[in-house]
């Protein structure tokens, strides 16, 4: 995380009683996580919210939440942000690290859908990059994107990219780079934008909308 410049200094986990955790408004799913945890005591829950997962563990046969924490770079020394305080590009870089390292060190396989969601294009260019060429990666990552700048076969072999074609029937067909037999220099992003190898969106003159129009009718 330092290493994509977003001002976190490290990482720390806050472990607390369930019961300081749940306060008095929710006793009742408080005492059912703890009868579960009791009942099988090798398992952990987990408390998804839209911004962070929080997880409840038994520790010496007492229950505690255990919730994470960014440090982040203040002028004098750190502050502490709870994850669901960081932005949204912040979060998705978190969710990301167990699969990386996963498909890094272990020969598993991982699928992503639109991997760009709220990242800069050149910071998730770099990290399918770094991913792609590292020597050491056992496993494998297959992701759907929008993302044009990925289209650099400098990073993937051509038969590693594929396009996605709706039909007009509403299908849609799938097909790699390398049925073009396109040369290994070719700048295939400006070829893409350009229709070159289809799979982008016709759309009609939004110029003819006549948006005002319809809005004063309505």
């Amino acid at each position: 995380m330092r290493s994509f410049k977003t001002g976190i200094r490290d990482i720390v986990t806050e472990t607390i009683p369930i019961e300081e955790y749940f306060g008095e408004d929710d006793k009742i799913e408080a005492e059912r996580i703890i009868s579960e945890l009791k009942a099988n005591p090798d398992q952990v829950k987990a408390n998804r919210t839209p911004f962070e997962e929080i997880t409840f563990g038994l520790i010496a046969d007492k229950v505690y939440d255990k919730r994470l924490y960014l440090l982040h770079e203040e002028d004098n020394g750190a502050n502490q942000f709870s994850a669901a305080e960081e932005s949204d590009g912040t979060r998705r870089l978190l969710e990301y690290i167990p699969a990386l390292y996963g498909a890094i060190y272990f020969s598993k396989v991982y699928l992503v859908d639109e991997i760009e969601r709220s990242l800069h294009p050149l910071l998730i260019k770099e990290l399918t990059r770094k991913f792609s060429q590292d020597t050491t990666t056992r496993g494998q990552l297959i992701f759907t994107t929008h993302e044009s700048n990925l289209l650099d076969q400098d990073i993937f072999r051509s038969d590693e990219i594929w396009f996605a074609e709706k039909k007009a029937d509403g299908a849609t067909e799938l097909y790699a780079l390398s049925e073009f037999k396109e040369h290994h220099t070719i700048d295939i992003r400006k070829g893409y934008l350009n229709g070159r190898y289809g799979a982008i969106p016709f759309m009609g003159n939004l110029r003819d909308l006549k948006w005002d129009t319809y809005a004063e009718a309505r």
